[in-house]
């Protein structure tokens, strides 16, 4: 399956410290919508981060890891990420706001 393929091929890049080749190869497949479903796009986000991250692109890494705590806001695990990435270097104050405003939607 193609999900299969594309999983494997990151695994050799990041191996490899190809990063701005599997950015490229995630990228190129989230735009492709081969996906059916949408857990296997969350996993190809949750890879986007880690790319992203140890690429030293930590904008893209920031962006991405705020779409996975949108979708899992009672995870510690992606939290725990989320920290990682917003401590990596990033605007204090947009990293505020967000968390300001996932507070709000889910106060429990």
């Amino acid at each position: 399956d193609y999900l299969t393929m594309v999983v494997l091929a990151l695994r050799a890049l990041t191996s490899l410290r190809q990063y701005g080749e599997a950015g490229n190869l995630i990228s190129e497949s989230l735009v492709s919508q081969r996906f059916p479903s949408a857990e296997q796009v969350n996993m190809l986000r949750m890879w986007a981060v880690l790319v992203s991250l140890r690429s030293g692109m930590n904008m893209a890494a920031y962006d991405s890891v705020r779409y996975a705590c949108k979708l899992r806001p009672h995870s510690y695990a992606v939290w725990n990420l989320f920290n990682r990435v917003a401590n990596s270097g990033g605007n204090a104050k947009s990293v505020y706001k967000f968390v300001l405003r996932c507070l709000l939607r889910h106060p429990e």
